[in-house]
C-alpha cells in the first residue's frame, strides 16, 4: 500500500458500503468511524461539516437536510473520548450559530 496501513484503514472506515440499501449505507458508514477510532471520525466529521456549508451557500435542501441528519447522528455516536474542535464545529454548524469561515480548508 503506496500510503500504509493506517491510511488505508482511514479510507475504509470513510468509504460507503455501496451493496448495503441507501439509508442503512450512511448509518453503517458513520459507525464504522466511530468504530475505528477518532481520526477516522474527525474526517467524516470535516467531510459532513463541509459539505453543510457548501449545500447552505447553494440552497440545497435535501443536501442541507442530509447533512444535518448525519452530522447529529455522528456527534450522538461519538465517545466523549472524542474531543478534537471539529466536534465543536460540527455541532455549532448543526446549530446555525457557527462562522463556516472558520471551517474552510
Amino acid at each position: 500500500n503506496e500510503f500504509g496501513d493506517l491510511v488505508a484503514q482511514l479510507v475504509r472506515a470513510n468509504t460507503k458500503n455501496e451493496k448495503l440499501p441507501e439509508q442503512e449505507r450512511y448509518e453503517a458508514l458513520l459507525q464504522s468511524c466511530i468504530n475505528n477510532g477518532e481520526p477516522a471520525s474527525i474526517i467524516k466529521a470535516a467531510d459532513i461539516s463541509d459539505n453543510l456549508i457548501t449545500y447552505r451557500r447553494l440552497n440545497i435542501a435535501k443536501g442541507i437536510e442530509n447533512m444535518l441528519y448525519f452530522g447529529t447522528v455522528l456527534l450522538k455516536l461519538k465517545p466523549d473520548t472524542y474531543i478534537d474542535k471539529i466536534f465543536t464545529e460540527l455541532n455549532g454548524l448543526i446549530n446555525n450559530n457557527s462562522n463556516p469561515q472558520l471551517l474552510s480548508i
